[in-house]
C-alpha cells in the first residue's frame, strides 16, 4: 500500500468491541504504525494493551489524540460532540477524525462546527457488531465483507474522504458513500427498527412471564432468531433512539 495511505498513529477513543476490532485489524493490514486507546475502565485499558491491540493506553482523550494523525471516535453517539469539544484544540494539523457512530447528520453538524478548519472530519459507520461488548470480544476480522457507509457533506474534504474510502477497502469492508441525512433514513428502516422491534418482542415476553410461566417453554426456534439482535449496550441504543 503507498504510504499516503498509512497512518503513523492512529487514536482509538473508546476501545471496546469496535474500536479494539479497529486496531486490530488496522495493525494487521499494516494501515496504521502505532496506536493509542482511550477508555473508561482500567481493567480493559490494561487488556488492552497486554495483548497488542493498543502501544499505549490512557483514560484521558486529550493525551490519546497527541500527535495522532488518525482519531477514531467509538463511544455512544450523543457523547462524540464531547469528545470533540475536549480533543479540538489537541488536533494535529490535517489530521483526520472520524466516528463509528450508528447515526451520522448530528455527528456531521457537530464536526463541521466543532474542528479547526485544517482537521477533516468523516463520518463512518460500520455496519458489524455482535452480541458480546468490550474490548475483549474484539477481532480482527469483524469488518470483513461488512457495509461500511462513508458520509459526504458539502465541507467534505475528498483527499480525506479517498483515504478512509482505501483504509475501509483495505479492512475488506464493502464501502458506501451517500450524505448524512440519507444514512440516516436508510440504517433507520433497514437496522435501527429491526432492533427496536426485537427488543419489544423479548420485554413482551418478559411481562407475559410474569403472569404466566408456561410461555417459557414454548418459545420457538422463530423467537431466538427474531430476538438474537435485542441484546447490546441500552447507553448505545439510547442515544441512536
Amino acid at each position: 500500500m503507498d504510504d499516503i495511505y498509512r497512518f503513523k498513529k492512529m487514536a482509538v477513543i473508546g476501545i471496546g468491541l469496535l474500536g479494539g476490532s479497529l486496531a486490530r485489524s488496522a495493525k494487521r493490514y499494516g494501515l496504521v504504525s502505532e496506536v493509542s486507546g482511550c477508555g473508561r475502565d482500567e481493567k480493559r485499558l490494561e487488556y488492552a494493551l497486554k495483548n497488542n491491540i493498543a502501544d499505549s493506553v490512557t483514560k484521558d482523550p486529550c493525551e490519546a489524540v497527541r500527535g495522532a494523525d488518525l482519531i477514531v471516535i467509538c463511544t455512544p453517539v450523543r457523547v462524540i460532540p464531547d469528545i470533540m469539544e475536549k480533543i479540538s484544540s489537541r488536533l494535529s494539523p490535517h489530521a483526520i477524525v472520524t466516528d463509528v457512530g450508528s447515526t451520522k447528520t448530528q455527528v456531521v453538524a457537530a464536526a463541521e462546527r466543532i474542528l479547526p478548519p485544517e482537521v477533516s472530519f468523516i463520518g463512518a459507520h460500520p455496519m458489524a457488531g455482535s452480541e458480546e461488548a468490550g474490548v475483549e470480544a474484539s477481532t480482527d476480522t469483524l469488518f470483513e465483507n461488512a457495509i461500511c457507509v462513508l458520509t459526504s457533506s458539502n465541507g467534505t474534504n475528498l483527499s480525506a474522504l479517498d483515504r478512509m474510502d482505501r483504509f475501509w477497502k483495505t479492512l475488506k469492508a464493502r464501502v458506501m458513500i451517500m450524505p448524512p441525512e440519507e444514512h440516516d433514513l436508510l440504517v433507520a428502516s433497514s437496522s435501527h427498527l429491526p432492533h427496536i422491534a426485537a427488543v419489544a418482542l423479548v420485554n413482551c415476553i418478559e411481562n407475559t412471564a410474569g403472569a404466566h410461566e408456561k410461555v417459557i417453554p414454548l418459545l420457538a426456534g422463530g423467537f431466538r432468531d427474531t430476538t438474537r439482535i435485542a441484546s447490546g449496550s441500552s447507553e448505545m441504543w439510547r442515544d441512536i433512539c
